[in-house]
């Protein structure tokens, strides 16, 4: 099933039935960024579809308290908001606050690049980088369009992945 519109945002997510067994749902998990698959190589990774619930409302929730809230950050260059994310994110010191812009979950935190998400006013933001060319890109969407995708897939799994 993929949730959304592949040519802004999308989520993708589909079982496998080869490879799961009765307690266990196994399949693809994926964003659609702007047509480009995150990550890349997910065909090839088994993911256990039933993880992705509770973080796939996290992120809904992280929408709904303005955590995500950032004038600054959604003001920068794209590239440099990315790094700036990025530098947050990868620091030593405490790294609670970049992880509160991040929307990957599960095993994508492994197999991909970040995905961050920014929001101000009515407008949020995606920065990420192409894994296989290091691309930095950005999308500006109206504020909500990601929750709706999010909600989505979230209530798809629920009533899919038992």
């Amino acid at each position: 099933m993929i949730f959304g519109n592949p040519d802004k945002f999308a989520i993708y997510i589909d079982e496998v039935k080869d490879w799961s067994y009765p307690d266990f749902k196994e399949g693809i998990f994926a964003y659609i960024i702007k047509n480009q698959i995150i990550p890349n190589n997910c065909f090839g990774i088994s993911s256990t579809l039933s993880s992705y619930w509770s973080e796939l409302i996290l992120h809904y929730n992280s929408n709904q308290d303005l955590s995500r809230e950032n004038q600054y950050i959604f003001e920068l260059d794209d590239i440099e908001a990315y790094n700036l994310l990025d530098k947050m994110r990868f620091s030593d010191v405490d790294n609670s606050q970049a992880w509160t812009y991040s929307l990957l979950v599960g095993d994508m935190i492994d197999d991909s690049n970040e995905v961050y998400l920014v929001t101000f006013n009515d407008k949020e933001k995606i920065f990420f980088k192409a894994k296989d060319t290091g691309f930095i890109t950005c999308l500006e969407l109206s504020k909500g369009t990601i929750d709706k995708v999010l909600l989505d897939t979230y209530h798809w799994c629920l009533d899919n992945l038992k």
